[in-house]
């Protein structure tokens, strides 16, 4: 298991694969994104960090059942889902909102001047609805 100064390592070397893609690269750019998102959600999942029994508790209830809110498995765990996840550990967490910063500030470093801007912006993002999931 990566520590948070390794992952945050990581993150940025993904970033700089990451720049300015053009439309032709904009899959890749998902990809790597997704790269950079999963190592943070292993990180917590690792520290057994769960939201409403998310992920941990819910991959349990696969084992035994085929379908959780009427959805398979691979339709459960999407990227949706992860990210909605990271957002609620960014507030509860300090390591979290760490790890989460250093990728948002890493992938678009223009997008906020301070942390405080991005955690304001990642409180906005759940009081707003911004979600059609649930955890």
């Amino acid at each position: 298991m990566m520590n948070i100064n390794e992952i945050k390592l990581k993150i940025t070397q993904l970033s700089k694969q990451h720049d300015s893609p053009t439309a032709d690269e904009i899959w890749v750019a998902e990809l790597i994104e997704e790269e950079a998102e999963g190592l943070i959600v292993t990180y917590c999942e690792h520290h057994k960090y769960t939201i409403n029994g998310f992920p941990t508790e819910k991959r349990k209830l696969f084992e035994n059942q085929e379908t959780i809110e009427g959805v398979d498995e691979d339709e459960y765990f999407c990227q949706e889902r992860f990210q909605l996840y990271l957002n609620h550990l960014t507030l509860e967490k300090d390591d979290v909102a760490e790890l989460c910063w250093h990728y948002t500030n890493s992938f678009w470093p223009n997008c906020y001047n301070t942390k405080e801007e991005f955690l304001d912006g990642t409180r906005e993002i759940l009081e707003n609805g911004h979600y059609d999931i649930v955890l």
